[in-house]
């Protein structure tokens, strides 16, 4: 049962997803009018029912810390993913996902597995 439950499944996604094509753009690429904070990893699109779908990850890279006022070391570093709507010069913000790692006196690792969205 589970067998025939997961080639189902299977099926239904590749015909599903077959049909979406989904296009990397260079960060020069993107709207004027979309709003992100931090350096573009890699930004993608494609349209569907909704329209035009713009994709946009970011990195902020280390930064001194802010909360902590000496100079210990301390540092931030945080990740942004951004899904617009476009509709024609107006751009609908449909979901934002942040990730952030704060006040940190070690090594810090924050940045976006390669590869982690393939269009």
């Amino acid at each position: 049962m589970k067998l025939k439950l997961t080639l189902i499944f299977s099926f239904i996604s590749i015909c599903t997803f077959a049909q979406l094509r989904v296009d990397k753009i260079d960060k020069n690429e993107i709207p004027k009018n979309l709003k992100y904070q931090g350096k573009v990893v890699y930004a993608v699109k494609w349209t569907d029912s909704l329209g035009e779908n713009v994709v946009i990850a970011t990195e902020t890279g280390k930064m001194q810390s802010k909360t902590v006022k000496d100079d210990d070391g301390f540092k931030d570093a945080a990740l942004y993913a951004y899904h617009y709507i476009m509709g024609g010069n107006e751009a609908k913000l449909l979901w934002k996902i942040n990730d952030f790692d704060k006040e940190c006196p070690f090594d810090l690792e924050v940045y976006f597995i390669n590869n982690g969205f393939r269009p």
